[in-house]
């Protein structure tokens, strides 16, 4: 397991009650357990109130853990600590995970969608923009090259309701952005690379377009590095 957290240059955008700045850390944590509680009906990971924690402060935060351990609750239970309407954006691989997540997100009665090009059209982007929708997944295909939702994401509606960006298998962006930079041909295991990113190399170039936000909080998600 591991808990990465990086203080950012410039400060965070914080929509959070203005309450949860005062909190000192334990306080703050106590406050994450209770709501998590609330929610699932359970006891949260250590490292899950760690992560919300780091998000809270306005921390970039890298989470590696094993599979099953939990990772998607970390976005839920950050998301649960807001008192408006917010967005969580989540970049995934596959369309298919955004599908599962979005049936999850239903059974703990949270709005989601999973955009593609059978979902994304005017009148869903208008619907994001006015926050009926607090769970937007997407590609990383979809978050780049879509002309729609490049529209969407740099509206000040969407700008302004976007609480969390979440990278899910955050390690293919090491990967993927070697090859998009061609800097995997230097690389002994290049080949191995070349496979596995061959067929995404979108994750290659999301950097530049996840600064262009709000300085909303970032979170990246591994269950392996």
């Amino acid at each position: 397991m591991e808990l990465l957290q990086k203080t950012p240059v410039k400060p965070k955008a914080n929509k959070l009650p203005e309450a949860l700045e005062k909190l000192t850390d334990n306080s703050l944590a106590e406050h994450i357990t209770t709501r998590s509680i609330e929610l699932y009906h359970d006891q949260p990971k250590d490292l899950q109130v760690a992560a919300v924690s780091s998000l809270v402060r306005g921390k970039n935060t890298f989470v590696r853990v094993g599979t099953r351990y939990g990772k998607t609750r970390i976005s839920e239970m950050f998301f649960g600590l807001f008192t408006k309407k917010v967005v969580v954006l989540v970049l995934n691989p596959l369309d298919s995970l955004g599908d599962d997540q979005v049936r999850e997100k239903k059974l703990l009665k949270i709005t989601a969608i999973n955009l593609n090009k059978m979902t994304l059209n005017l009148d869903v982007v208008q619907k994001i923009k006015k926050g009926k929708f607090s769970f937007v997944y997407l590609s990383p295909e979809v978050f780049l090259n879509n002309s729609l939702f490049t529209k969407l994401f740099f509206s000040d509606e969407f700008q302004d309701i976007l609480s969390l960006f979440v990278v899910d298998e955050a390690h293919i962006i090491y990967l993927w952005g070697l090859v998009a930079s061609k800097q995997s041909k230097t690389l002994i295991i290049f080949a191995r690379l070349e496979d596995q990113a061959v067929f995404r190399p979108g994750y290659g170039h999301l950097g530049t377009r996840i600064m262009a936000t709000n300085n909303i909080p970032v979170l990246l998600l591994s269950a392996t590095c």
